[in-house]
């Protein structure tokens, strides 16, 4: 899920994304995939996220997959930073 403003506003952001996951605690057992960028007074700007029941290979790749074509405009000089989780890795990697 992202807003329209979140996609215009990327626009006047610095080209550098952050990708990670957490899990949400209580009643629910989902999982947050999230992704920000930082704009130019460095101060965090969401961009993407999603929930999701499990992160695995496919939801990681569907995740970046919609990313690059409703958020990031298909750019390819954006720097990913994440955790190196094997899944982000290897998604990024093959995207």
């Amino acid at each position: 899920m992202s807003f329209e403003a979140y996609i215009e506003g990327f626009k006047y952001c610095r080209l550098v994304i952050n990708i990670d996951g957490t899990h949400l605690y209580g009643q629910y057992d989902e999982k947050l995939l999230i992704t920000i960028a930082f704009d130019a007074n460095n101060r965090i700007f969401s961009l993407f996220f999603t929930m999701v029941d499990k992160k695995n290979s496919f939801k990681w790749r569907w995740f970046l997959l919609c990313l690059q074509k409703y958020v990031t405009d298909d750019r390819t000089s954006i720097c990913i930073i994440s955790d190196k989780h094997a899944s982000i890795k290897n998604r990024v990697a093959k995207i």
